[in-house]
């Protein structure tokens, strides 16, 4: 039952309405305004009243998780050195990977390789494909082909020549007796 005025000791049991009047010790529930109680956790950004808790500062290559800065994962990076900070670091670019934690950078593959979905590593492509745009790996299309790994493009069959394969063909066959192809696709 809610007492119209404050009881001299805290209840044990909670009530079920709101009181008329504040009671005289403080409560649990954040408020809008602040406190002359120090918080037990970082903040973020720097705060007008001194603090027995330190601000945190992250460097490049780590993210904010809640309480403290933790490295990027490799294939990751971070570049931000002010706050607000990110909660998780950014997967590299594709064509582009690091092989350690905490960077706040990526390193482009060798031209003609691609990044791994991870970015951990680069890769070649493979025979029947090409590179494009060092970013990633492109099957020969129907009537071109490459013996291994090429940059930009596959190559055209020559005249007398086509693929067997509709796609990633690593080679041209010769046109069987009675048949021709102008190369390319037919």
């Amino acid at each position: 039952v809610p007492t119209l005025a404050p009881t001299s000791l805290p209840s044990s049991v909670p009530t079920l309405a709101p009181t008329l009047l504040p009671s005289p010790i403080p409560t649990l529930i954040p408020t809008p305004l602040p406190t002359s109680i120090p918080t037990l956790t970082p903040t973020l950004l720097p705060t007008s009243i001194p603090s027995p808790v330190p601000t945190v500062t992250c460097l490049s290559g780590t993210y904010f998780d809640s309480s403290l800065c933790v490295d990027c994962e490799i294939g990751r990076y971070s570049e931000f050195t002010t706050a607000p900070y990110p909660s998780e670091c950014t997967l590299c670019p594709n064509g582009q990977y690091n092989t350690a934690t905490g960077n706040s950078e990526c390193i482009n593959c060798a031209i003609g390789k691609v990044s791994l979905g991870d970015r951990s590593s680069c890769r070649d492509c493979d025979a029947g494909e090409y590179s494009y745009n060092d970013t990633d790996c492109v099957e020969c299309e129907y009537g071109k082909y490459a013996p291994q790994a090429l940059t930009g493009s596959c190559l055209d069959c020559s005249a007398g020549l086509y693929t067997n394969n509709a796609t990633k063909a690593t080679l041209c066959t010769k046109c069987d007796s009675g048949t021709y192809s102008n190369g390319s696709t037919t």
